[in-house]
């Protein structure tokens, strides 16, 4: 089952855009990308802005709720796991998908 994403951008003429992330999407955060937090899927959809498509799927620890970017890392919250993992934004796209733990 896939779930999807929408996005409403308002611009001259409001349109909708659907994205699809992986199994239910339950929070994202925007720096450079947006990063979309998939509960079920335990992973992180990397979604480029300027053309709606994503980009990279990081995988996490178990069901993802929350995300927070400060100081060049996204924090990902990891309900069933209890465990907090930190990806390091400036390398993530110099290494295979990898979250540190």
């Amino acid at each position: 089952m896939k779930f999807v994403l929408v996005l409403i951008l308002i611009a001259l003429a409001s349109s909708i855009v659907n994205i699809h992330v992986g199994e239910g999407p339950v929070s994202m955060v925007f720096h450079k990308y947006l990063f979309v937090a998939n509960y079920n899927s335990n992973s992180v959809s990397v979604i480029n802005v300027s053309d709606n498509k994503v980009i990279k799927t990081i995988y996490v620890g178990k069901n993802p709720t929350s995300l927070l970017y400060a100081n060049g890392n996204l924090y990902v919250v990891d309900s069933m796991s209890s465990q907090i993992n930190v990806i390091s934004i400036n390398s993530l796209f110099h290494s295979v998908n990898q979250a540190y733990k």
